[in-house]
């Protein structure tokens, strides 16, 4: 909710240098997201060209689990005038002259998916919660306290303005969540609210193998979901220790085969 005009454009697999290029020259700010390490020699390209066609504008990095800790040396890699760690909300809602404060799920802005010239070609979702902090070393999340899972009425709801969004084609939005642990009062309601907004969208979501319940696929597919991604980042004992994955690594493997 600000006045100032914005455009999302995905760099697919086109040219750094063609991307580039189709940047209006009146632009005022570009904010470049690192998705992972594997998009920095990729934004390298990007941001030379930019800095030669339009030298003034400037050029702000962010994507956590690229930036975090290496802010320095993503200045100086890319050439960007600033890299920004963490979730980036306060530094955008600075940026359009908005007050930072007090960024929850209960208030979170829905994404404009209509900013995307293309919107259409990419499968859309929506954030049910944040954090994790079980405490693998590997993880950007590992010490971010779990945020309360999104309300069964505010994710139906979300889903209701996707499917009328993408009215004519199959969707299948994606529950964005570190760790989705609904108990089987948000499973019910939930169910009951997509049934009366006649949604018939299926889903997807993301969970540990140590913390999901087997015993509620059946109540969730009942309500949509097809698929859920399980973080098995390893299968060897010895590995799971060292990475904090687990502390009992028979009883974690264990539950994954469950």
């Amino acid at each position: 909710n600000c006045d100032i005009p914005a455009k999302v454009i995905h760099g697919n697999y086109d040219p750094p240098q063609q991307i580039a290029a189709s940047i209006p020259k009146n632009t005022r700010t570009i904010m470049l997201s690192l998705p992972s390490a594997y998009s920095i020699p990729w934004a390298r390209s990007f941001t030379s060209v930019v800095r030669r066609r339009l030298p003034g504008v400037p050029i702000i990095a962010g994507g956590r689990w690229v930036v975090d800790g290496r802010e320095d040396w993503i200045k100086l890699e890319l050439g960007v005038d600033a890299a920004v760690p963490g979730m980036g909300e306060e530094f955008v809602c600075s940026l359009a002259g908005h007050a930072g404060n007090d960024h929850t799920i209960s208030t979170y802005q829905t994404p404009d998916y209509t900013l995307m010239d293309d919107y259409r070609s990419y499968q859309p979702s929506l954030e049910v919660n944040r954090g994790c902090g079980h405490g693998c070393n590997f993880c950007t999340e590992a010490d971010e306290p779990q945020s309360p899972l999104r309300s069964p009425l505010s994710t139906a709801r979300e889903l209701r303005r996707l499917c009328d969004l993408y009215s004519g084609l199959t969707i299948h939005p994606y529950l964005q969540s570190s760790l989705f642990q609904p108990n089987t009062k948000w499973i019910r309601d939930f169910a009951r609210i997509r049934n009366d907004l006649n949604i018939d969208a299926t889903w997807r979501t993301e969970a540990r193998a140590d913390t999901f319940s087997p015993a509620k696929i059946e109540a969730l597919a009942e309500c949509g979901m097809r698929v859920i991604d399980i973080g098995l980042e390893s299968g060897s004992p010895g590995q799971l220790l060292p990475m904090g994955k687990t502390r009992n690594p028979t009883a974690y493997l264990a539950a994954a085969t469950r």
